[in-house]
Formats: C-alpha cells, structure tokens, sequence
C-alpha cells in the first residue's frame, strides 16, 4: 500500500499536465474536451491573418527582423474563438518580448470549427518573410505536417517535436 500511493500520486501529476505540448505553457484556457489535429486541418484560417496577428503582438519600440521558429499550442472553440494553451519560443526574440497570449486570445478569430480542438502552429521567421506550417498527431504516422488538402502526408522526423530550422 505504500508503494502503491507514491506511484499513484505520480500517474495523477503526469496526467494533469498532458494536455501541454510545447514548453512555454499558459493556463488560463478553457480545456475541459478538445481534439488535435491527425490528417485534416479543422480549424481554419487564413494565413496571412494568422502572421498579421503575431506580428503585431511582437513589441513595437524597435520593430526588429525575427529569425527562427515559433511553435504555438492553440485551442479554438466551437465559436472560433482562441485561446494560446503552450508555445515555444525558438526565435531571435525574447518571451516577453512576443505579447502573444493577450493578442491571440483576444484577435485571432477562426472560421467556426465542428469540433473544438487545438490547432498546432509552427511559424518560420525569415527577417521581414515567414512561413507557416500546421502540424498533425495521428497514432500511424506520429507527427507530421497536414495540408489544407489531405493528399500526402509528410512524416517529419526530429527531436523533441519540433522541426529542425533550415
């Protein structure tokens, strides 16, 4: 019985924190039931309003050229609205310099999706250009990166979960 009660009280923390996938994680969102993404985009966006958002979360003093990759964790209710749940930072900017969380839970408005689920987003910074990539978790191919269109799926293999910078 008293081995039994450290590894159950264990089992219970690692559970608790399950629904985190990248490092950095906020928790103030609502997460009672969501999905993530396997083959198919749900939740959709364009992506220029996407970046426009993240953009202008970056702080404005001296708007400076960002290089490196953002991964974002976000949640999007059955209304469309969203609510950042993780991210991870791997940019040339600083955490709080990226006022993201207040910006995107408060403009980042989806087109209604049929489930509630969360939508993993990862933004390549290129100085003024950037590139966004939605990434799927299925049990077959593990993580890999969907289209808008299901065709093929691109399995990506690398460390951590996050894709290596090019």
């Amino acid at each position: 019985m008293t081995r039994l009660l450290p590894l159950l009280a264990f089992f219970i923390c690692s559970v608790a924190h399950a629904q985190h996938i990248f490092p950095e994680k906020f928790f103030v969102c609502n997460t009672d039931r969501f999905a993530l993404e396997k083959d198919l985009i749900i939740a959709r966006i364009s992506k220029k309003k996407l970046v426009e958002v993240i953009v202008n979360g970056i702080d404005k003093t001296p708007r400076p050229k960002v290089w490196g990759r953002l991964s974002l964790q976000i949640v999007v209710d059955l209304e469309g609205n969203s609510c950042l749940l993780s991210m991870h930072n791997q940019t040339t900017l600083l955490s709080t310099q990226l006022k993201l969380k207040k910006d995107i839970d408060q403009n980042l408005v989806w087109e209604k999706p049929a489930q509630k689920v969360a939508a993993l987003v990862v933004i390549d910074f290129f100085g003024r250009r950037s590139t966004v990539k939605r990434i799927g978790l299925d049990g077959n191919t593990g993580w890999h990166e969907i289209a808008a269109k299901a065709r093929r799926v691109k399995k990506l293999y690398y460390y951590n979960y996050y894709p290596p910078l090019r």
